[in-house]
C-alpha cells in the first residue's frame, strides 16, 4: 500500500527499463512526476497518505515521515507546516518547495511504518514535536496519544534522553513522580498554606479517599499517573465521584503539577471548598 506512489527505484526493481519509465511519465502517460524520482500512478488525485509517502520515497530508503507531518499522520497533532517534514539520517538532500528535510539520527526502534509510510514512532515524534509546541501544545500532544492509547511512557522516556527537551522532561517527571512524594509535596502545601488538617486515607460510602475534611464534606485525591491510567481505575474514578457529588459532597482531584507547579492556585481552591 504505497497510496498511488511508486519511486524510480520500485518501477526498476519491477523490470520496467528507463525507455519505459521515460514514456509512461510523458504528458497523457500513466506515471505523472510527483517529486524527483517519484510517480503518482494514474494521475491520481493528491491526499495527505499520497503527499507524505511521496515525500518520503523521493528523499531514499532511510528516511521517514517525522516531526509535524507523523504528528497528524499519528492524528496527535494538527499543526502541520506548508511543507511535509521527512527525517533523513545523513547529510543528503535539500529542502525543497514541498519537503523540509530534518537531518538526524533515526535509530531502528524509533522508526515504524503506518498506513504503509515510513514514518517515526509515536514516542520519538512525541519529543520531535517538543522542540517545536510549547507547553500547553505538547501537553495536549501527549493527552492525544494517551486517549488513542498510542503512548508508551517507557519508549518516550527512552527517546527523551537521546534528544533532551526541557518541556517534556517536565511532563513526564509528572507523570513518574512517586506516590510518597506527591503525598509530602500535599502535606507540605496544607502546612504552609495554614489549611485545616484533614484525615489520610479515610473511607466516605466505602470508599478510600487519599484525604478528606469531613464536617466541610471536601475530598481530595492525589491523580498520579501510574496509580490512574488503567480502564479500571478510570471506571472506579468516576464512580468515586459520582457518587460523592450526589451526597453533595465536593471531590477535588490534583495531580504532580497542582502540587507542585501551581501550588497557590490549589491552595486557594482549597480554601474555596472548604468555605475558607
Amino acid at each position: 500500500m504505497q497510496h498511488g506512489r511508486i519511486s524510480y527505484d520500485q518501477l526498476r526493481g519491477c523490470g520496467l527499463g528507463r525507455g519505459a519509465i521515460d514514456h509512461a511519465s510523458r504528458p497523457g502517460g500513466r506515471l505523472l512526476r510527483v517529486h524527483v524520482g517519484v510517480y503518482a500512478l494514474g494521475h491520481q488525485a493528491p491526499s495527505d497518505h499520497g503527499r507524505w509517502i511521496g515525500a518520503v520515497l523521493s528523499c531514499g530508503a532511510d528516511a521517514a515521515l517525522g516531526v509535524r507531518s507523523a504528528g497528524r499522520l499519528w492524528r496527535i497533532d494538527r499543526g502541520e507546516g506548508p511543507r511535509v517534514d521527512v527525517i533523513v539520517p545523513t547529510r543528503n538532500g535539500r529542502d525543497r518547495d514541498d519537503v523540509e528535510i530534518h537531518r538526524a539520527a533515526l535509530p531502528p526502534e524509533e522508526v515504524t511504518v503506518r498506513d504503509g509510510i515510513r514514518v517515526t514512532t509515536v514516542a520519538r515524534t512525541i519529543v520531535d514535536l517538543s522542540h517545536e509546541r510549547d507547553e500547553a501544545e505538547l501537553r495536549g500532544v501527549v493527552r492525544e496519544a494517551q486517549f488513542l492509547r498510542l503512548f508508551n511512557l517507557a519508549a518516550t522516556r527512552a527517546a527523551a534522553a537521546r534528544w533532551p527537551s526541557r518541556g517534556l522532561n517536565d511532563i513526564i517527571e509528572d507523570m513518574v513522580g512517586s506516590s510518597s512524594r506527591l503525598d509530602d509535596g500535599f502535606k507540605r502545601l496544607i502546612r504552609r498554606h495554614c489549611l485545616p488538617k484533614p484525615k489520610a486515607q479515610a473511607k466516605v460510602f466505602g470508599h478510600r479517599f487519599d484525604y478528606v475534611w469531613e464536617k466541610q464534606r471536601v475530598a481530595v485525591e492525589l491523580d498520579g499517573f501510574k496509580a490512574h491510567v488503567s480502564l479500571d481505575a478510570f471506571q472506579r474514578d468516576r464512580s468515586q465521584g459520582n457518587e460523592l457529588q450526589l451526597a453533595r459532597w465536593i471531590l477535588l482531584r490534583f495531580t504532580w503539577d497542582d502540587v507542585f507547579r501551581r501550588e497557590a492556585r490549589t491552595a486557594g481552591r482549597l480554601w474555596q471548598a472548604l468555605g475558607g
